[in-house]
């Protein structure tokens, strides 16, 4: 039997709202908007997630962001199907108060991934970058290898090299078959 949606808000003492709530079937579930906000007693917002069926889930936009009492964005994490997820961007980034990255990672599938260059980056601490293929952490050379050898299984035609300065794969002579 399904349950109708229902929204929920609960208020601090103060009058200031302390969180909203929409559900359906005793899930978490919103499909125009986020589904749990959560505020500061100052009316600023805490936290704000997207679920759809009791699971974090939105294409192409973070589903979870947690922000600092200012206001500026804490962290913004993406998720698809309640694993961390993302394609074409860090499926984590975690920012300073005031609002300068302070690092990054990239995900697919809820393992540690990206095929482009490190899957975690530090910019404040300067501890490094660390590169991961499907959870595996591989050093700098081992990365160039394990790309190397993933490119060549798309095609033996493709030429590959690498930008000393940013490790990001430049491919060259490659054309899509149809």
């Amino acid at each position: 039997m399904e349950c109708l949606p229902s929204y929920e808000i609960l208020y601090y003492s103060n009058g200031n709202i302390e969180s909203e709530h929409w559900r359906q079937n005793n899930q978490y579930h919103r499909l125009d908007g986020s589904a749990y906000i959560c505020y500061f007693d100052n009316g600023n917002k805490r936290h704000e997630s997207w679920y759809q069926n009791g699971m974090k889930h939105r294409l192409d936009r973070p589903v979870v962001i947690v922000y600092y009492s200012n206001g500026n964005k804490q962290t913004e994490s993406w998720f698809r199907y309640d694993k961390r997820h993302s394609k074409n961007t860090p499926a984590i980034i975690k920012y300073c108060i005031n609002g300068d990255k302070h690092w990054e990672s990239w995900y697919q599938n809820n393992k540690l991934h990206r095929l482009d260059g490190p899957a975690y980056i530090d910019y404040v601490l300067n501890i490094g970058k660390y590169y991961y293929l499907n959870g595996e952490r591989l050093t700098k050379e081992q990365f160039k290898q394990h790309i190397d050898i993933y490119v060549g299984c798309i095609s033996d035609e493709l030429n590959l090299y690498f930008d000393d300065v940013n490790l990001i794969p430049i491919v060259t002579n490659y054309t899509f078959e149809n």
